[in-house]
């Protein structure tokens, strides 16, 4: 059995939150652009909008990482360690994929929104 779990931890933590972080700088670059776009009429609210997603999603992400970081099955080689690792790393990635989709979709959905509001103020 793998005796320096510690190890184990420090590596998970660190390939975890380099992800997460770079993941969230890259998101938000790019989600003021295209919040901006979603939103011409108010690129103040889009701005802070993306903030308060950038926020929410450090808070969230860091603290599923930190929840996942129990390690309750038996490791007795470097190749265990690896597929703990990994199904570990995978879940996370895949749960921000869903997560990152969806925020995409309720905010094309509020653009529309918006713009039928406009629109139909407009026509009247």
């Amino acid at each position: 059995m793998i005796t320096n779990i510690l190890t184990i931890y420090i590596v998970y933590v660190v390939i975890v939150f380099a992800i997460i972080l770079r993941v969230g700088h890259i998101c938000h670059n790019s989600g003021n652009v295209y919040l901006a776009a979603l939103m011409p009429q108010d690129v103040d609210f889009a701005i802070m909008v993306n903030k308060v997603l950038l926020i929410g999603y450090y808070l969230m992400n860091l603290g599923y990482a930190l929840l996942m970081l129990k390690v309750s099955d038996n490791l007795y080689s470097m190749s265990d360690v690896v597929e703990v690792l990994a199904k570990k790393l995978a879940i996370i990635i895949m749960i921000n994929t869903a997560i990152h989709y969806t925020n995409l979709l309720w905010m094309y959905i509020y653009a529309k929104s918006q713009q039928n509001k406009s629109s139909n103020l407009n026509n009247i």
